[in-house]
């Protein structure tokens, strides 16, 4: 039998929905989930909760799932002259993200709860860079850093140390009911008219709800050949991201959500594909004729 953890919740505000700590004994560390229009308020907190966020740590930005893959961001925040290292990187990102999109809701923020100075500079990149090769292992996980971080080369005896402050940052993730994965339901009768599209690989399935989503279904069939020099990068690049969503075979795991006929036949196909054409219903009708029947 498993031996019981414990966590410890206080709710700074008293607002269970707003910033919340999470202190993980084992660990030593402490963990907040700092909702995206709260983060104003890390600035006026008191107590252990204001201390806690003077220190540097590690945070993880996550957005709603698109396309049944969660967007995340993993960084570090490092200690400034000016303090407030949490605030000032998390409102950063809130500034930077609005000029070009907004796609977080969510910082999730790990300190190293016994203010020692464990966790180093060295400690938060080895730390960051561990969390950021996980993510990118994990297919539901869009992430969002544009370029893998650099590890740091901590000692043997600081890295026991890193690796059970790594258990315990995954673990208060999954506390705070962030467990890297999208509950997505398989059920095939999902509303809406049914297609179906052929590749010499197989058939790939699709629901379209009437309005403007198109659900390529689990079970669908993906050409699994290299790509066609001809399809734009950006859809080469969401096939490679996505490889881990379908099997060697090809055979899809989970559906997978688009915003048109076109980019579900491009996802299914790895050429450029007109997708009124290329889905059919049951009777042989395409999409394109089909839709407005």
């Amino acid at each position: 039998m498993a031996k019981p953890k414990y966590f410890k919740f206080i709710f700074p505000s008293g607002d269970l929905t707003g910033i919340a700590r999470c202190a993980y004994d084992k660990a030593a560390i402490v963990a907040y989930r700092i909702p995206r229009d709260r983060i104003k308020d890390v600035k006026v907190l008191e107590g252990s909760a204001h201390d806690d966020l003077q220190n540097p740590g590690i945070y993880m930005l996550i957005g709603k799932p698109i396309n049944n893959r969660i967007p995340f961001y993993v960084g570090q925040a490092a200690p400034r002259k000016c303090g407030d290292p949490i605030y000032n990187r998390l409102s950063e990102h809130d500034r930077i993200e609005k000029r070009t999109r907004d796609w977080w809701t969510t910082a999730f923020v790990f300190i190293d709860a016994t203010n020692s100075r464990r966790v180093d500079e060295t400690g938060l990149k080895y730390l960051e860079n561990a969390i950021y090769v996980s993510a990118k292992d994990n297919a539901a996980l869009d992430v969002r850093n544009g370029n893998e971080p650099p590890g740091g080369s901590p000692d043997e005896s600081a890295l026991s140390v890193l690796d059970d402050i790594y258990e315990g940052i995954n673990l208060c993730a999954k506390v705070f009911g962030f467990s890297g994965e999208v509950d997505v339901s398989q059920d095939t009768t999902i509303t809406g008219m049914s297609f179906h599209g052929r590749t010499k690989q197989g058939e790939a399935n699709l629901i379209w709800d009437g309005h403007d989503q198109y659900t390529l279904l689990a079970g669908s069939i993906i050409r699994t050949e290299k790509e066609a020099d001809t399809l734009l990068k950006g859809d080469v690049k969401f096939r490679h991201e996505s490889a881990g969503l379908f099997m060697p075979d090809g055979k899809l795991k989970r559906n997978i959500v688009f915003n048109s006929p076109s980019a579900a036949a491009k996802f299914v196909c790895g050429f450029p594909v007109a997708g009124p054409s290329f889905w059919k219903n049951e009777n042989g009708i395409k999409f394109k004729d089909a839709r407005n029947a």
